[in-house]
């Protein structure tokens, strides 16, 4: 089934998908907010709707319900919905940019996010904490971000290769260390924890 504007999707143009873990289907569109799939109906959020920025760059559903958004520059950064209200978090309120390119739920709960060119961040439920190149980042130039099952955090960066953090201290590699480039476009961990890397 091929769904459009035309049977359910707010437009078409979507960035991302995420399948949250009741099964709806999450779809970021590109300045049209979100649109979400029950497996019967759509149901579509823009702008004034609850989103504050509906031009969407990342989603993630985490275990506890929640869904969380990050946009593109501009109004908003990273906005939460918990199926009944909207939080909407900016460098106001504890990030360090309004851009969030990807984001992941680490096994405790927390929830990670890469910012485009402030590094890498992280949220507790409470407080926020961000890690730059004066942590131990290859760069605060950031691709993707993905989390492993034993909770390390692995992040692809613009230019100086991949990241790795084990909770305490940051490792980074890069060609020297046998990655094919230093430009890593995205990063994912499978269930054995192989590091997916992709360069152009």
């Amino acid at each position: 089934v091929r769904y459009t504007a035309e049977n359910g999707v707010a437009r078409t143009g979507a960035w991302c998908v995420e399948v949250a873990p009741d099964g709806r289907i999450w779809v970021g569109l590109r300045r049209a907010g979100v649109s979400s799939f029950d497996g019967e109906e759509w149901v579509s959020y823009a702008a004034g709707e609850g989103l504050v920025n509906d031009d969407i760059s990342s989603i993630t559903a985490c275990t506890d319900g929640t869904v969380w958004f990050g946009t593109k520059e501009g109004k908003g950064g990273l906005e939460r919905y918990d199926g009944s209200d909207w939080t909407i978090f900016t460098k106001e309120n504890g990030l360090a940019e309004r851009y969030v390119v990807d984001m992941a739920e680490a096994p405790d709960g927390k929830l990670w996010l890469a910012t485009y060119s402030k590094g890498v961040g992280c949220f507790d439920g409470a407080t926020w904490k961000f890690y730059t190149e004066a942590d131990g980042l290859a760069s605060g130039w950031i691709q993707a971000l993905d989390v492993a099952a034993d909770g390390t955090v692995w992040v692809a960066t613009t230019s100086s290769g991949v990241s790795r953090f084990d909770g305490t201290r940051w490792k980074s590699f890069t060609v020297r260390d046998g990655l094919i480039d230093n430009i890593a476009y995205a990063i994912r961990v499978d269930r054995k924890s192989t590091r997916l890397n992709s360069s152009h």
